[in-house]
This record gives C-alpha cells, sequence and structure tokens, in this order.
C-alpha cells in the first residue's frame, strides 16, 4: 500500500482573497447571464499585474483570455499616457549595459520603477550616443542613436531639471 502525497492547497494573499469574496457576493446575487460589473474587472486586472494572469484567472474563476486581453488593453492605455514623462539619467552610464543592467540603474540610481512604461534617457560619458528604455506591458523596448558627428546639445545639469523640451 502505497503512501498518498497530502493535497497541498496554495495560499492565497489576502488582496486575492478579498476580490474573490466581492465576485462569489455578486454571483449569488446576479440575474442570470449578466455580465461582471466593471468594478470587478478592474480589480482582477490590477491583480492580474502583480501576480500571473492564469492564477488570477483560476482563483477566481474567471475567463483566462478575457483577463488577459483586459490586462493588455489597460497596459496600452496606461503606457499610453505614461510615454509623455521622459526621464533622462543625470550621470553618464555604461553603454555596454543592456536592459537589464539599465533597468538596474533605473531602480538603484534614478529611483524610478523601469516597469512604469515612463521613457528613460540614458547617454554615454562623451555625450555622442543616448539610449531610451520603455516597458510597454509586454517586454522592454531600448533604442540606442549614436550621432555621427558633434554632440547632444541639453542634459540636465541639476537634481530637480528632469525633464526639459530637447531641441
Amino acid at each position: 500500500m502505497g503512501l498518498r502525497k497530502p493535497t497541498v492547497t496554495p495560499t492565497v494573499s489576502a488582496d486575492i482573497e478579498k476580490v474573490r469574496r466581492r465576485l462569489q457576493a455578486w454571483r449569488r446575487r446576479r440575474k442570470h447571464r449578466s455580465r461582471i460589473p466593471e468594478s470587478l474587472w478592474r480589480s482582477a486586472t490590477k491583480l492580474a499585474r502583480r501576480y500571473p494572469p492564469a492564477r488570477i484567472a483560476h482563483t477566481l474563476g474567471l475567463d483566462y483570455d478575457a483577463l488577459k486581453e483586459r490586462l493588455e488593453t489597460a497596459n496600452r492605455h496606461s503606457t499610453r499616457k505614461q510615454q509623455a514623462c521622459p526621464q533622462p539619467g543625470r550621470r553618464a552610464v555604461d553603454f555596454r549595459n543592456g536592459i537589464d543592467g539599465l533597468a538596474r540603474v533605473c531602480k538603484q540610481v534614478l529611483r524610478a520603477d523601469p516597469f512604469s512604461g515612463c521613457l528613460v534617457v540614458f547617454r554615454n560619458r562623451r555625450g555622442t550616443a543616448i539610449k531610451v528604455l520603455t516597458y510597454d506591458g509586454q517586454g522592454f523596448w531600448l533604442a540606442h542613436k549614436r550621432l555621427s558627428s558633434g554632440r547632444f546639445r541639453f542634459w540636465p545639469s541639476s537634481e530637480t531639471e528632469v525633464c526639459k523640451a530637447l531641441e
């Protein structure tokens, strides 16, 4: 006779449990085939940004594809709003850094969230090249521009001067 392994129930965080209870209450009092209210979808989408969407869909009893589509739509809208907030790094960075290295500089030096969707602009020591890093909800984009001659004329010189139109 073999030993049976005990089943392990995954722990659910308090914020997921709160939304799960709200959904259960709505399901008990809803009319047949009525749509899930937008407020509950927004709560589920917010959770799917912090936790794996498959886990959220399973725990809340939602359609995974519908949740994923709402998450992608929300990410597109949030990155559109945030694209207008370029953040130049005030110091030159090592241009051997790739996406991971620049995201680390973002967190540790600039104290900015690299996943916010904001454009973060880095320059090399000589001022002849820039790299732009942003997150679009699915992954990072990294653009690199090197001037064939000359240097970038503008760069913030103080801690308070973060954004300025590039001419």
